[in-house]
């Protein structure tokens, strides 16, 4: 079965950043509290939009048009953008309160390498080096939590400062680890031709980030509605991204299968093979989430409790709001991908718009009641929606590529 000779290794690679990023929320929850871990919640927040802004240029749209173009061709225009974006976000998280005002430059630092970072990763995945992908992001996964271990219990340094260290380190480290291994492409790079370079990737860009973004406020959204809309605090944040991350924990094989379906599908004309590999990758996508959300469904409550803290009473509920919405994104991962490797990013961005709709009217009439399994049962509904409109879409994708 094609691409899935490879996938046994990107599934330990996310099993592996799985485990890192749940240390890290255990470390967090422990040593700061539930309170500690919204505040790592929102700086992470805003470091994934300063990203996201910058993945305009610099994202997913590459691993679509690097194989198109000429080495180094997006290398300026990515990079300028990337600065841009972090300047704008230097200046709009002043105005807006999304990360805490006190984090807000670090926010923006470390956006900016990380999407320095986000660019040569893109240009690794189009040239389908999935090893190199793998290693990297299990390396920058698992130094945030060894250095958060060690300032933890080895320097005994219980503070956010700590984790703001940590995202600063492994992300240079990434950034020098991609640098090196593609120093070809870099030394390739002119300035001639970049503003008709930025065109062509924001003509792609604009709809394959657009859908990103949407997505990302989709479940993110709600962390900056708890800690200032309807003052449930930051520990009601915290909690909504503890059932976050163990949403994504798993998504673990989904997001392993569609790196692969990318990439493959992004290198194939024939779209007889494309959809055939989309059906093989959705049943084992839906199987391993409806297995996650089974599981979720019949631990105990004080396990939850055992594993974090007992300021985690409700994550059980939390959790159980927000198991239609791991079942269906499950789904949609595939379906996006299948659209984003054929290069209609339009179709991604459309399902993201009208899961924000939802998302928002949904959490504007139960977050003020039932605070963060009221922002779980809103993100559900979000996530439902995007896939239906997926399904909706992807039965009618042959009729829409022949138009």
């Amino acid at each position: 079965m094609e691409g899935l000779r490879q996938l046994p290794g990107t599934i330990v690679t996310r099993l592996a950043l799985m485990g890192s990023t749940l240390m890290v929320v255990l470390l967090n929850t422990h040593y700061l509290g539930t309170a500690g871990q919204g505040t790592a919640s929102l700086l992470a927040l805003g470091i994934m939009l300063v990203v996201a802004l910058s993945n305009f240029i610099g994202g997913g749209a590459l691993v679509y048009l690097a194989p198109r173009q000429k080495e180094g061709e997006a290398l300026w225009p990515g990079v300028t953008w990337a600065t841009i974006s972090a300047l704008i976000f230097l200046a709009v998280f002043r105005l807006v309160p999304v990360v805490p005002p006190e984090l807000i430059l670090h926010a923006c630092a470390i956006g900016w390498i990380q999407s320095l970072a986000m660019i040569l990763q893109h240009v690794t995945l189009a040239r389908e080096r999935i090893r190199m992908f793998n290693l990297v992001i299990s390396l920058q996964a698992m130094l945030v939590a060894l250095i958060l271990l060690a300032c933890f219990t080895v320097a005994t340094w219980a503070s956010i400062y700590a984790y703001v260290l940590a995202l600063y380190i492994s992300s240079a480290l990434a950034l020098i680890i991609y640098a090196r291994t593609l120093a070809s492409y870099i030394r390739s790079a002119v300035l001639a031709g970049m503003y008709e370079t930025f065109r062509e990737l924001l003509r792609f860009g604009k709809y394959a980030q657009g859908g990103n973004v949407l997505h990302l406020l989709n479940q993110r959204l709600h962390v900056v509605f708890l800690e200032n809309l309807w003052m449930y605090g930051r520990q009601a944040a915290g909690l909504y991204a503890i059932a976050l991350y163990i949403a994504e924990a798993i998504w673990t094989v989904s997001k392993s299968l569609s790196t692969l379906q990318y990439a493959r599908i992004a290198n194939m004309n024939d779209d007889a093979h494309q959809r055939g590999l989309t059906a093989r990758y959705l049943r084992i996508s839906l199987g391993a989430s409806g297995l996650g959300v089974l599981a979720l469904m019949l631990t105990p409550s004080f396990v939850y409790e055992w594993i974090f803290t007992r300021e985690a009473q409700e994550l059980k509920t939390i959790l159980l709001w927000l198991c239609p919405g791991i079942l269906a994104n499950g789904a949609s991962i595939i379906y996006a991908h299948y659209f984003s490797g054929r290069g209609h990013h339009r179709e991604n961005m459309m399902a993201s718009a009208w899961g924000l709709v939802f998302s928002v009217s949904a959490a504007l009439l139960l977050v003020p009641q039932h605070g963060a399994a009221g922002a779980a049962a809103a993100t559900s509904i979000a996530l439902v929606i995007q896939c239906l409109w997926f399904v909706y879409r992807y039965r009618r994708s042959k009729s829409l590529f022949q138009s």
